[in-house]
């Protein structure tokens, strides 16, 4: 089900009674255009189109308030994308992990060509109480390797909407119809131990909650991984290595490179991973202005 707020600080909320499931009200929803005129601090505080989709109890006067506790099921899943370089790489990311499932991408609020910033919505196997969400959101954005907003962690976080401003005319919105993403299920006998919702620890999956510079660590020591999926890895540690988190130069990166495929299992050839490593350096020279 899907319940409505107008205005990020409002925790009243409204429950929409068309009968179609939260995703079908998304898929089908057209962006709300933003005033010309409008401030857009002032406008997504008071007037912005948000929303909570699952099941969320009803107060005793049969209203709906927006918190943790009356929050009993999500059926979505979301995750926000504020800090990206290059919104083709990031949509290429998305689209490698999530091609045979059904999701949602679309521009935030605040998004602008200079510092492009984007909602993912996936559709999850079924409802999730707050453990398999968290659990969930991990797992995709660990599978995408790219950082997300950790309020997408927050079990009673509004979503914005589709909007729609002048500055997203060269935004991307795309629509991928397949499989229900399957959740992952966390019984109460493997978050023994965990002392808050937002710990990684127990229920995090191999890179859940890791810095940029642990998850470099941990492709070093544990590799490419299996065979298939190899040269996604490591064109995306090559273009993690480039990011501004690490800011790594041209020839340390290829000696990165080298020995994080030198420790894989089953490693790529040697003439594998320098066309690999050559395409994405020429592709990130040509983005970025690296300096050689």
């Amino acid at each position: 089900m899907i319940y409505t707020s107008i205005g990020v600080q409002n925790r009243r909320l409204t429950l929409v009674g068309s009968g179609m499931s939260s995703w079908d009200y998304l898929a089908t929803l057209e962006p709300v255009p933003v005033p010309s005129t409008a401030g857009l601090g002032q406008w997504k505080k008071n007037q912005a189109p948000y929303c909570i989709a699952g099941t969320v109890e009803s107060e005793a006067d049969g209203s709906y308030k927006r918190n943790n506790k009356s929050l009993v099921a999500r059926d979505l899943i979301f995750l926000d994308y504020d800090d990206l370089e290059d919104q083709h790489s990031f949509f290429e990311a998305v689209n490698e992990v999530l091609k045979d499932y059904s999701f949602l991408l679309y521009p935030t609020i605040s998004y602008s060509q200079e510092k492009p910033k984007y909602r993912l919505v996936v559709k999850p196997s079924e409802e999730m109480d707050e453990v398999s969400y968290k659990a969930t959101v991990r797992e995709i954005g660990d599978r995408i390797g790219l950082p997300y907003d950790g309020a997408s962690l927050t079990w009673s976080q509004l979503q914005g909407l589709p909007v729609e401003t002048k500055a997203m005319a060269g935004a991307i919105r795309f629509q991928n119809l397949g499989q229900d993403y399957p959740i992952q299920k966390i019984g109460k006998a493997e978050v023994v131990g965990v002392t808050s919702p937002k710990s990684s620890g127990t229920i995090s999956t191999t890179y859940s909650g890791d810095s940029i510079t642990m998850r470099v660590v941990k492709t070093l020591l544990n590799g490419l991984g299996d065979e298939g999926g190899r040269n996604v890895v490591l064109t995306r540690f090559v273009g993690l290595l480039y990011s501004k988190y690490v800011r790594c130069d041209v020839a340390t990166a290829y000696e990165l490179a080298k020995i994080a495929n030198s420790v894989t299992a089953d490693p790529l050839k040697a003439e594998e991973v320098d066309r690999t490593f050559e395409s994405i350096t020429r592709r990130e020279i040509e983005k970025r202005r690296l300096g050689l």
